[in-house]
């Protein structure tokens, strides 16, 4: 092979490279600018806990459900959930202590608001008299269906636009004696990229262009935070 064969051999493999590399930066530029940014605009979200006031032996809270978002693109947002756990001023402050929970060593909510609605609102116990439930009935969590945690806030789809700091509302009330609540709150991005797009981002994960997959970004994206209700005081 003489020379010039060789430098024409040469010109043609570094051109290779070069059309190579810059489809890689135009793949990792399009999944970065106009996917990620378009599909996952990023949201900074929070959860606000404040008591309205005492009525008979209850306090009303307010739960505010933030969702800013600090993107360029609407966020689409669903399945929007707020949970409400609680301490009153008699129970003894303890740790789960289980260490092969995720919740170890964090502090035990004892009172949850919705399972105390799910036992009022259950059918009374079977007696002698041969009562027997109704077939329609079903303990939380034994149906076909993956229970869901907390109470659904927003029962569709919602969005956001860019730089607005929606604001979702949960009004409830836990018992008078209540000291501190916990707010758990999820959502999820409601996108639905296209088959192209999916096979875009599926090849951007296989040359690490990407550090998530669609099954990250499926996930409830949640927050939980702790707050003091102090009780009234009485005016003078």
């Amino acid at each position: 092979m003489n020379l010039g064969v060789l430098q024409r051999w040469l010109g043609l493999v570094s051109g290779v490279f070069a059309l190579v590399a810059g489809l890689v930066t135009a793949l990792w530029a399009y999944t970065k600018f106009v996917l990620e940014r378009g599909l996952l605009p990023p949201i900074q979200f929070d959860v606000e806990c404040s008591p309205v006031g005492l009525q008979g032996d209850k306090k009303v809270l307010e739960i505010l459900i933030h969702l800013k978002n600090l993107g360029s693109s609407t966020l689409v947002a669903k399945n929007i959930r707020a949970d409400v756990l609680y301490l009153e001023a008699v129970d003894e402050p303890s740790l789960f202590d289980d260490a092969g929970r995720t919740t170890f060593g964090r502090l035990r909510f004892p009172h949850s608001l919705r399972k105390e609605l799910e036992r009022r609102d259950a059918p009374p116990a079977p007696t002698d008299s041969g009562y027997h439930l109704p077939e329609s009935w079903e303990p939380s969590g034994r149906s076909g269906v993956r229970e869901q945690r907390g109470f659904s806030i927003v029962p569709y789809d919602t969005f956001v636009q860019p730089g607005v700091d929606q604001i979702y509302t949960l009004v409830t009330a836990v018992p008078a004696s209540t000291m501190y609540v916990l707010v758990w709150s999820s959502f999820q991005y409601a996108q639905h990229p296209s088959l192209l797009q999916r096979f875009i981002l599926f090849l951007s994960r296989r040359l690490g262009l990407l550090q998530y997959s669609l099954r990250h970004v499926g996930k409830p994206h949640t927050i939980e935070r702790v707050f003091r209700i102090v009780e009234e005081q009485a005016g003078g």
